[in-house]
């Protein structure tokens, strides 16, 4: 999931235009799971899902969706594009937000939760 965010935002940085600015944040998760019923397993499988919040600034104003995402990257590139769109869209609507206040440093931080079953029976 790692490498997909930073292509992602590579991908944005390429939509964005003059005096536009982004912050995104992406979640995501790989679980596997076994349905159990009559103590017998009903299905088993491993669930991929992710998604990328993108908030769009420009001068004061902001404004930030969110994407679902397919993880094929041609289609979260798409994705990913008709936000910045939308979101473009939105700005022209919205007044000036006197509290705005964001980072320009640029920073990352990730949180990885690796979750085991207990060892109880």
């Amino acid at each position: 999931m790692k490498s997909m965010f930073y292509d992602l935002a590579d991908f944005a940085k390429t939509k964005i235009e003059g005096g536009e600015e982004f912050t995104a944040w992406l979640s995501g998760e790989t679980s596997e799971f076994c349905r159990l019923n009559g103590a017998k397993i009903r299905q088993a499988g491993t669930v991929q899902q992710g998604g990328l919040s993108l908030r769009l600034i420009k001068g004061q104003k902001n404004a930030e969706g969110y994407v679902s995402l397919s993880l094929v990257k041609a289609e979260d590139q798409e994705r990913v594009a008709s936000l910045i769109k939308t979101l473009r869209d939105q700005l022209a609507e919205l007044p000036d937000d006197p509290y705005l206040m964001y980072s320009t440093d640029v920073r990352s931080t990730e949180t990885v939760h690796e979750n085991k079953l207990s060892d109880h029976r």
